[in-house]
């Protein structure tokens, strides 16, 4: 399962910020990231990547313990 890692370093750290960037939109994958809350948690598209604001945004917003989920479309 994609993000499976992810969810291995929540339960291992559950303090830790994870960013988890994907190619395309999985609702299962997101919905499986923040299942136990949203906080300090990120689902990003990659194509986001080449949008600096929008990628430093996200990961800023993980790792002060909020969260950043991709848009539906």
């Amino acid at each position: 399962m994609t993000g499976f890692a992810a969810l291995e370093i929540r339960a291992a750290g559950p303090g830790v910020g994870v960013l988890v960037l994907f190619q395309f939109l999985e609702d299962r994958y997101a919905f499986d990231l923040v299942a136990d809350g949203a906080q300090g948690m990120g689902y990003l598209l990659k194509d986001k990547v080449g949008d600096l604001h929008a990628f430093t945004d996200a990961v800023r917003r993980v790792a002060e313990g909020g969260s950043a989920l991709a848009p539906a479309s």
